[in-house]
């Protein structure tokens, strides 16, 4: 969206984007040499102008896109209704662009994520584009981490063991008791399927719903149309079996990887 927003800045501006970048930056020099952190304001309200702009941008790419899809957009959504383990960490949580729309017959959503962990200087934030299909199965809570990306939701539940040849690439974590309804989702044909697309990131399945989480904001259609293709293609290989999974809880055994 930098980029975007670069050129949006650019063409708003016409021929006077460089000699007002140039003298916004001369002025700054001398007004801090003079008044000193004072005459750092002109910089200052240079960066509120560029945040606007990147906000703007971001927006109007999601807009722009549900639209060309036929889908509904939205400037933001409340992380109090998620359910995956993402939204159990940190603080300053915010969904600020959400589109909601069909992909593959499922109900599908597309949503930023940002939040933040520590404070001061230990403060961090961690951004996030997340793939969303929700079907009408009802299956346990289970996390797919794939060992190749950063993303990581630590060891939640109870680690399944897969077969030698996938434990490489993939680590399936489900609740105590649900190992039989874990591998019946995450069979080999379907681990082996995702080898075979080279399938980057990691899955999260919980109420009823299908979570992919790509790290980072998206900066151009071609990033987004490759990762809508990559998770088109794994909610085709699980629309079935989610659809029609009818699991049952385990005596007093919570189904949920929160617990």
């Amino acid at each position: 969206m930098y980029s975007i927003a670069w050129h949006s800045t650019r063409k708003s501006l016409g021929a006077a984007f460089w000699p007002l970048a140039i003298i916004i930056f001369v002025l700054s020099i001398i007004a801090i040499l003079l008044f000193g952190p004072i005459g750092m304001i002109p910089l200052f309200l240079a960066a509120l102008y560029w945040q606007y702009k990147v906000v703007a941008a971001r927006k109007n790419f999601w807009k722009t896109f549900a639209t060309e899809q036929g889908w509904k957009y939205a400037h933001g959504g409340s992380w109090k209704k998620e359910h995956a383990l993402m939204f159990y960490r940190g603080h300053s949580k915010k969904i600020p662009n959400v589109v909601t729309g069909e992909l593959s017959g499922q109900p599908f959503r597309i949503f930023e994520y940002r939040y933040t962990v520590g404070s001061g200087k230990h403060k961090k934030t961690y951004s996030y584009t997340i793939f969303e299909a929700r079907f009408a199965g009802h299956f346990p809570h289970l996390y797919l981490n794939n060992r190749h990306n950063s993303h990581s939701a630590g060891r939640p539940g109870v680690k399944i063991p897969l077969p030698a040849s996938f434990e490489k690439e993939f680590h399936l974590f489900g609740p105590e008791q649900y190992e039989i309804e874990a591998l019946q989702i995450f069979t080999p044909d379907v681990l082996e399927a995702l080898l075979q697309q080279q399938f980057p990131y990691d899955v999260e399945l919980v109420e009823q719903e299908l979570l992919i989480f790509t790290k980072g904001s998206i900066h151009s259609r071609t990033q987004l149309d490759q990762q809508l293709r990559s998770a088109t293609a794994l909610i085709k290989i699980l629309s079935d079996k989610l659809n029609r999974m009818r699991f049952k809880p385990i005596g007093s055994h919570s189904h949920s990887l929160r617990s």
